[in-house]
């Protein structure tokens, strides 16, 4: 598998991508100011043989080339570095909604707790934010697709609400009956 990583200078970014490196067979692309991005690099001791340095200066260009790399199957997964999520999604929803096909596009946000034994994933804290119950699904298959791409062959979700139980007056407790 390989991760486009959109301005992939960033000290945490790289952090993360090296970590995951460790977790799994993954190959880089990182684009974005090469020149910084070998020196993170090197003082992170990241293996250049498995990186592919792209030089890219302008956010919205970064952005384009790793979806492009997606679209042509280079990249099976893309990576927000350090520009703003405005100009990432503006390259994901491009005009030719090539990486979206039918699907519903949703978040999944991806943690390691030093006090938690396993990785933790979060969907759509921030993008689809009154999603009816047919997106919910949605937005489950595609977390656990996520999960299994990061080699998680069990994993188990939860649907979060304000109360543990169902009650008519709140809505998404419904859906999560549904759902489960």
């Amino acid at each position: 598998k390989a991760v486009a990583i959109a301005r992939a200078e960033d000290l945490v970014v790289l952090k993360a991508f090296k970590r995951a490196q460790e977790l799994m067979n993954l190959r880089g692309i990182f684009i974005g100011d090469s020149q910084k991005i070998v020196e993170t690099m090197k003082a992170l001791e990241i293996d250049a043989t498995k990186v592919e340095v792209v030089e890219g200066k302008e956010d919205l260009v970064c952005a384009e080339l790793a979806v492009e790399f997606a679209k042509q199957g280079r990249a099976q997964m893309l990576m927000k570095g350090l520009l703003s999520t405005k100009d990432f999604l503006k390259a994901v929803v491009s005009k030719d909604k090539a990486l979206l096909g039918k699907n519903l596009l949703s978040h999944v946000a991806v943690f390691e707790m030093p006090s938690y034994p396993k990785l933790l994933l979060v969907t759509d804290a921030a993008m689809n934010i009154n999603p009816d119950v047919g997106q919910k699904y949605e937005i489950l298959i595609n977390s656990l697709k996520v999960a299994r791409e990061l080699g998680i062959n069990k994993p188990k979700a939860a649907i979060l609400s304000a109360v543990e139980y169902v009650t008519p007056t709140i809505a998404s407790t419904g859906d999560a009956k549904l759902l489960c």
